[in-house]
C-alpha cells in the first residue's frame, strides 16, 4: 500500500459539511465489561507487572489483557527489535525493553485508562510511558504499507470467491464504509470536527475483504465531512477513476454514488421490485464486512472510543496503529475477538 493512501492530517479547516454518520459509542456490556477488567487490573500493580505477573499469566488470561495471543504479541516484538525501534542509551539510563514497550503500547490501545495510570501500572515514568509508546504508536502506523495492502492477483481470487460464497454477488473485491474516532474538542477549527450528533471526531474510512481484512484505510479529517465528500479526497477514488478496479467493484451503503466500481444498494422509494428487493438483501449481507471489522476494531482496541490525548497527528498514529495490528490478529488466525462492538457507520 503506498504511504500516501494513508492520511496523516494536522488540523484542518474544512467547510461545515453535515455528516451522515452517527457516533460510534460502546454498549452498555462493553462498559460493564471496562469496569470489570478495571477492577481485575487494579490487584496486578506493582513494580513486575511485566516481569513477573504478566510472565505468569496463562493464555487465557493474556489474551485477555492483551488483546491477542502470545505467539502474536511475540511477533510483533521481534518486529520491533529487528527495526531497532527503541533509542540503546549510552549514558547509563536503563533501557525499556522492547517486551514491555510493545506491551503497554498493546495495553494502552486497548483501554481507555491514562497515561498516569498505565505508566503506574507498567512502573515507568509518565513521561516515559508518552515516548516509548509513541515510538510504537509510530513505528506500527508506518508499517501500514506492509500490512494493510490491496490484494494481489492471487489473492484477489480468494477475495472475489470469499465474498461470492456470502450471498452469490460475483465481481466483489471490497466493501466501504466509515466510522467516527471520538476525541476532544480541537483548540483551533472545532467547527470543522463537529459531526452531526453534536461529538467532535476524525474520521476512519475503511475497506475490508471477506476475511474482515483491511485493504485500504484514510483516517484523519474532521468528523464534519460527509462520507461521499471523503471518498473523493481518497487516493483509492483517483485510482479507481483511472480504471484500478477494471471489472470488479466494491460495495458500500446508500450514502455512496453509483459508480462503475462501487455499487451501493437501490434506494427504497416504497416501489422496489421483488429482484431489488432482493439484491438489496444479498447486497446488504455481504457488505456488512465492513461494519464486522469496526466492530472487531473498535472492539479489540477501545482507546478508538476514546482518546484523551489532544494532539490530532497522534490520534491518526493510533488509529492506524490499531488497524495494523488487526490485520496483523488476523493473518494470525486471531479473526474472532469476542468483544466487538456494534458501530453505526456513516
Amino acid at each position: 500500500m503506498n504511504q500516501e493512501e494513508i492520511s496523516f492530517l494536522q488540523a484542518m479547516d474544512t467547510d461545515d459539511d453535515s455528516s451522515s454518520s452517527e457516533q460510534s459509542d460502546s454498549t452498555d456490556s462493553s462498559l460493564d465489561e471496562e469496569l470489570i477488567f478495571k477492577k481485575r487490573r487494579t490487584l496486578h500493580r506493582n513494580a513486575n507487572f511485566v516481569e513477573k505477573v504478566v510472565a505468569s499469566y496463562d493464555e487465557i488470561e493474556f489474551k485477555e489483557d492483551f488483546r491477542m495471543d502470545r505467539r502474536t504479541c511475540n511477533y510483533i516484538i521481534d518486529e520491533v527489535k529487528r527495526n531497532k525501534v527503541l533509542p540503546v542509551h549510552k549514558d547509563g539510563r536503563k533501557k525499556i525493553s522492547a517486551t514491555k514497550a510493545v506491551l503497554m503500547t498493546i495495553w494502552y490501545l486497548s483501554n481507555t485508562e491514562t497515561f498516569r495510570e498505565i505508566a503506574k501500572l507498567f512502573d515507568v515514568t509518565k513521561s516515559s510511558a508518552h515516548r516509548i509508546i509513541g515510538k510504537i504508536v509510530n513505528f506500527l502506523s508506518k508499517s501500514s504499507k506492509k500490512y494493510v495492502q490491496w490484494p494481489n492477483s492471487q489473492r484477489l481470487d480468494i477475495v472475489r470467491d470469499g465474498f461470492r460464497l456470502m450471498k452469490g454477488i460475483n465481481g466483489v473485491v471490497g466493501a466501504i464504509d466509515g466510522c467516527h474516532i471520538n476525541i476532544k474538542k480541537p483548540r483551533e477549527n472545532a467547527h470543522s470536527y463537529c459531526n452531526r450528533m453534536s461529538k467532535y471526531s476524525i474520521l476512519l474510512q475503511g475497506v475490508c475483504d471477506h476475511d474482515k481484512k483491511f485493504t485500504d484505510l484514510l483516517v484523519g479529517e474532521a468528523g464534519s465531512i460527509h462520507d461521499a465528500r471523503l471518498l473523493k479526497r481518497s487516493s483509492l477514488y483517483e485510482k479507481c477513476a483511472q480504471g484500478f478496479l477494471q471489472r470488479d467493484f466494491l460495495l458500500g451503503d446508500s450514502a455512496y454514488p453509483c459508480l462503475n466500481w462501487l455499487i451501493p444498494p437501490f434506494r427504497d422509494n416504497g416501489h422496489l421490485t421483488a429482484n431489488q428487493r432482493e439484491f438489496n438483501y444479498r447486497h446488504s449481507a455481504t457488505r456488512i464486512k465492513i461494519e464486522n471489522a469496526f466492530g472487531a476494531l473498535k472492539g479489540r482496541f477501545r482507546r478508538l472510543q476514546r482518546f484523551e490525548n489532544e494532539n490530532i497527528m497522534f490520534i491518526v498514529k493510533s488509529t492506524v496503529a490499531a488497524a495494523v495490528l488487526h490485520n496483523i490478529c488476523i493473518d494470525f488466525k486471531m479473526m474472532n475477538w469476542k468483544h466487538t462492538l456494534t458501530v453505526i457507520t456513516l
